[in-house]
């Protein structure tokens, strides 16, 4: 592979608003949403002040984001990018999901454990594989959401070993509803061929359509996980 053109002859710039860079997180979101994650974080957390306000959307965005790959607070920023408005409702700002964070304490943990079983049993229910669903935890987690620990609080850090858990599992899932080809593969492998796929985001009669790259390699599972949580696509010429 080579350039084709001299590199004075190539110019880049950050400015178009209805790019995202993580297409696969529509349907993995919605997985989320099926399974019920946000839900039950709304009926089983309990961390208090404003900062504990909306704690199924800060869960779902905090989960969202290790999926995409944010291994810090900061790295979460990734939500908010190009035309991630447009496809997502109340992602927060990485200051506000860190401070959500440095509330929790060993009781909140305990809440968000069982967030996360529950969670796991709703998964198993849409993947119809049981609770097998986790395998090679440990190497899988280093290589993303546990890559560090993000704060210097410890009741923060615990909430976000339990977040990466569902983030795996999730992630699991996903790939075993994309079909055979990814049900094995690594994390790191999943989030290359069906998270961090490029798009960009048009609109018609009140749709969203995302346009994804031609002659995608993995477009035959990215299709199967998209069609079997939101449907089939229907056919544009946008």
């Amino acid at each position: 592979m080579q350039l084709s053109h001299t590199p004075r002859a190539i110019s880049a710039v950050f400015d178009d608003p209805n790019l995202v860079s993580a297409a696969g997180l529509v349907p993995i979101v919605a997985v989320a949403e099926q399974a019920g994650l946000r839900s039950l974080a709304d009926e089983h957390l309990s961390v208090p002040t404003d900062k504990g306000a909306n704690a199924g959307l800060k869960v779902a965005s905090l989960v969202a984001g290790m999926v995409a790959g944010a291994d810090s607070i900061d790295d979460l920023g990734l939500l908010r990018h190009g035309g991630m408005g447009k496809v997502f409702e109340r992602a927060y700002a990485p200051s506000t999901l860190g401070s959500f964070l440095r509330a929790f304490t060993f009781g909140h943990v305990r809440q968000l454990d069982a967030v996360a079983s529950r969670f796991l049993t709703g998964l198993a229910d849409q993947t119809h594989r049981g609770h097998a669903i986790i395998e090679q935890v440990n190497a899988d987690l280093k290589s993303s959401a546990l890559a560090h620990l993000p704060s210097g609080t410890f009741w923060a850090n615990a909430a976000w070993l339990v977040l990466a858990v569902i983030a795996f599992n999730l992630t699991r899932a996903a790939a075993t509803l994309a079909g055979d080809t990814l049900s094995k593969a690594t994390t790191p492998t999943i989030r290359r061929t069906l998270i961090t796929v490029p798009a960009r985001i048009a609109s018609t009669a009140r749709r969203l359509i995302l346009h994804l790259p031609t002659t995608w390699p993995w477009d035959s599972a990215w299709t199967e996980l998209f069609t079997r949580v939101c449907g089939p696509p229907r056919p544009t010429t946008t």
